[in-house]
């Protein structure tokens, strides 16, 4: 199996999410309560379908220089990524019907809920002694 997977376990504002967390909703039958979602059963099938090993198999990594010593070269030369020119999002504006025009100079507003609840401040995590040498 190869690939990688992005998933938030609960769900979020945005609606993506493995698991209805208790408070989500102010619906009295999700307080208190957890319910798995569809998207999480789906994704259990799919992994069910590969025999993966409890163990891990991954390199082991002595410090955070660590690269691989034999990877397969790409197939193609990776071209680095660039921002699009001014000119190039102006005609895509105007291709899309978009009345503002482009502005490189000022950020977008926040957008409304962003600092609402469990959003309002950055979480604390304290990170264990073992995994602060990776």
């Amino acid at each position: 199996m190869s690939g990688a997977v992005a998933f938030e376990f609960s769900m979020e504002d945005n609606q993506y999410g493995l698991a209805l967390t208790p408070g989500f909703t102010s619906d009295e039958h999700n307080d208190g309560k957890f319910y798995y979602l569809d998207a999480y059963f789906a994704l259990q099938k799919e992994y069910n379908k590969y025999n993966v090993s409890s163990d891990w198999d991954g390199a082991v990594t002595e410090d955070c220089d660590w690269t691989p010593d034999s990877v397969h070269k790409l197939a193609e030369k990776r071209k680095e990524a660039a921002c699009p020119k001014k000119s190039e999002v102006a005609s895509l504006f105007r291709a899309k019907g978009v009345d503002s025009k482009p502005n490189w100079h000022k950020l977008p507003p926040t957008p409304k809920g962003a600092h609402a609840d469990a959003l309002a401040a950055c979480p604390e995590y304290s990170v264990p002694p073992a995994l602060q040498k990776e």
